[in-house]
């Protein structure tokens, strides 16, 4: 105890320079971040409860002072850079300022500077910034979503408008085939221009929207944003309920592990795992299919609010986290990609999408593959990427499979929305036939799964 108490005194004396407020802002954050590097969870969650509102004031000057900073030595003849000394201070206090949403979700959920919380995120996800501070901003955003237990209209605004629609066109569909069925409320769309059309997604008239692609850049980017930015920040998104799904199971008591983990690059989702054993090399065996697996397939399955068995999940509130950001992709993107599956459940989806863009259907397929599909009929791990390697010592990978595939296709909406989207996979041009193999591998995954488990429901 001697030791743990020197250890506490000298962490405290190392922070003094953090709670004297004529201290300049970098003298005040150099000192805070003095004690994070030389304490441990406990300490941080303690001293973010007992000076929450000294922590928000210092990271919210040190945030705007190097912003100021940034964009004073910016110039045509030589613009800001994101690998400056400025540029690496502020990536650490967005690292900070993340932490707090982790380590204070009861004041989060209370409303705890509601207004200037948004003002940086909106800072940093604007759409002129550079691809990096556009990711940390959302990474702060959905590590907001993760406490929040009602929607505020201002965060799910800001949600729906950081990826930029309008950059994508849909694919052409070969000829013959139309969209998946007219349904009320959804868009019937002309068969001229090969198909294709001048799409003008909801975005577009959003005026959160229209204020990000205005608002000016702390780091412009070096060219014009590209549709590979969103569909990293879209990877971003699902990565986030992948990992909510595999610390709901963990039961870890760490507070780290209630919010988005802030840690620094996120897989490529949109590159599959190889399926060439699976799809081409690997026959398949029908012996061991018995007529019980298959029986009632055809069995409408009501909405169930929680079917999830006891058991299988540690953590409730990474649980809830999870499937409201299910919830909030769905909603605010998915529906805007597959517009016609929103208006077959009458969820709006104002969008002109006659198909999925192909980069997003890929990375959708991919984050099947990789997180909802069976490891035990599909032959692959679930897959995390290095940085996440911590998670594996929870050595709940299957655990955290099966509970992704059953808050993700708990509703006929839900299994109707996955069901098209394998459904296009296979429709794609053959250039594209990466995609097509993703859509056979899940398919055969599927046929080959417990289907009381599925209940899948195809149109």
């Amino acid at each position: 105890m001697g030791d743990e108490t020197r250890r506490l005194d000298r962490l405290m004396k190392k922070v003094k320079p953090f709670f004297d407020e004529k201290q300049k802002a970098k003298n005040r954050l150099n000192a805070f971040c003095c004690f994070i590097d030389g304490s441990n969870d406990e300490d941080q969650a303690k001293f973010f409860q007992e000076h929450d509102h000294i922590v928000y004031s210092v990271l919210k000057e040190s945030f705007w002072h190097l912003v100021e900073k940034i964009r004073g030595k910016d110039k045509a003849d030589k613009p800001a850079q994101i690998g400056s000394k400025e540029s690496i201070e502020l990536l650490k206090v967005t690292a900070l300022f993340r932490k707090t949403f982790v380590l204070l979700p009861e004041r989060i959920r209370a409303g705890w500077h509601v207004k200037g919380a948004l003002q940086i995120v909106k800072a940093l996800v604007a759409h002129q910034n550079h691809p990096r501070l556009r990711l940390e901003g959302l990474r702060i955003l959905l590590s907001w979503i993760n406490d929040v237990d009602e929607e505020i209209p201002e965060l799910t605004a800001l949600y729906a408008s950081v990826l930029q629609l309008d950059l994508f066109e849909p694919f052409v569909l070969p000829v013959g085939y139309e969209p998946a069925g007219n349904h009320p409320g959804s868009t019937s769309l002309p068969k001229e221009e090969n198909q294709k059309q001048n799409h003008t997604p909801e975005n577009d008239n959003n005026p959160v929207s229209l204020q990000l692609q205005e608002m000016q850049p702390i780091i412009p980017w070096a060219s014009a944003p590209t549709p590979s930015d969103s569909i990293e920040l879209f990877e971003e998104i699902l990565l986030n309920i992948a990992i909510l799904s595999v610390l709901a199971c963990s039961g870890t008591s760490s507070r780290l592990g209630y919010a988005h983990a802030f840690l620094p690059a996120s897989p490529a989702l949109s590159s599959s795992p190889s399926l060439d054993g699976q799809l081409c090399h690997k026959s398949l065996d029908m012996s061991g299919l018995e007529l019980d697996d298959v029986e009632n397939t055809s069995e409408e399955v009501p909405f169930q609010e929680d079917p999830v068995p006891d058991g299988l999940v540690a953590n409730v509130g990474a649980l809830k986290a999870a499937t409201a950001q299910w919830q909030y992709v769905k909603r605010w993107y998915l529906f805007k990609l597959f517009p016609t599956e929103a208006g077959r459940h009458n969820r709006g989806g104002n969008s002109d999408f006659q198909t999925c863009p192909l980069p997003f259907l890929q990375s959708f397929l991919s984050f099947i593959i990789r997180y909802m599909l069976d490891p035990s009929v599909t032959g692959l791990g679930l897959a995390l990427p290095e940085h996440l390697s911590w998670l594996s010592s929870f050595g709940i990978h299957s655990k955290a499979t099966s509970l992704l595939r059953r808050y993700m296709l708990s509703s006929t909406e839900d299994r109707s929305l996955i069901s098209e989207v394998v459904r296009q996979g296979l429709l794609v041009p053959f250039s594209s036939s990466d995609i097509s193999r993703s859509s056979l591998f899940i398919i055969r995954t599927w046929l080959f799964s417990p289907v009381r488990e599925l209940l899948l429901t195809w149109h």
